[in-house]
């Protein structure tokens, strides 16, 4: 896998055993590089190539630029939780949620019939509707930002094709085991990760994470 840019002179071979690091001092280019992430293959000027077509950026390369912020509920999430839930539910709860259907019904009904007013409400109420109602969602409680970002990349990689994840600050924020875990994880999954940092990883990393520095002049130097 090779990430492109118009600007470069030099193309990132891009290594699931070996991710990469890319090292952007400059402030103003590291969030100028992350806007450039974020946009389609046709407006923006990277590219990533397989060998045999270029990754599709809004389908295939998910960017993480906020772990702080990072939440499961959001509304692709969302509904596959309730799919899976619908799915996964046995015979005897769909008969009990059929009771409470017809009990809300009734109700529904009553309110009708002494309202002052002519009004309609909807009949057909499925499973799914009833959890959005009760705000049914992930668990928050995680004990760790690694805990959090496993789960949500478990999430993701089951409901999209993203293929490569591209995540800001990771190596800053989270401790040295938990990066492993992290890289481990991805490579079971076979994806490719990148780290974007404003500063060198540690030693620690140099024979586990391959480093690239971007200056202003966008010269990549490994």
């Amino acid at each position: 896998m090779k990430l492109i840019n118009r600007d470069w002179d030099k193309e990132i071979e891009l290594n699931i055993d070996n991710p990469k690091c890319l090292v952007i001092k400059d402030i103003n280019y590291f969030y100028e590089f992350q806007r450039e992430l974020m946009l389609t293959n046709e407006e923006g000027r990277f590219m990533l190539n397989n060998g045999i077509k270029n990754l599709n950026f809004e389908t295939e390369v998910a960017i993480i630029n906020d772990l702080l912020s990072l939440s499961l509920n959001n509304k692709k999430f969302l509904n596959l939780l309730y799919k899976d839930i619908v799915k996964n539910s046995m015979d005897s709860l769909f008969l009990d949620f059929n009771n409470i259907k017809k009990a809300n019904l009734v109700f529904m009904n009553e309110i009708k019939k002494n309202y002052s007013r002519m009004i309609t409400y909807e009949d057909n109420v499925e499973l799914d509707d009833l959890l959005k109602l009760y705000n049914v969602k992930f668990s928050s409680n995680y004990d760790s930002i690694t805990m959090l970002l496993i789960s949500y990349l478990e999430i993701l990689f089951e409901i999209s094709k993203v293929k490569v994840l591209f995540i800001s600050f990771l190596i800053y924020l989270v401790p040295k085991e938990e990066i492993m875990e992290i890289i481990k994880y991805c490579k079971r999954e076979n994806k490719y990760i990148v780290f974007l940092e404003k500063e060198k990883p540690d030693t620690f990393y140099d024979k586990i994470i391959e480093t690239i520095y971007i200056d202003e002049d966008l010269i990549l130097e490994v």
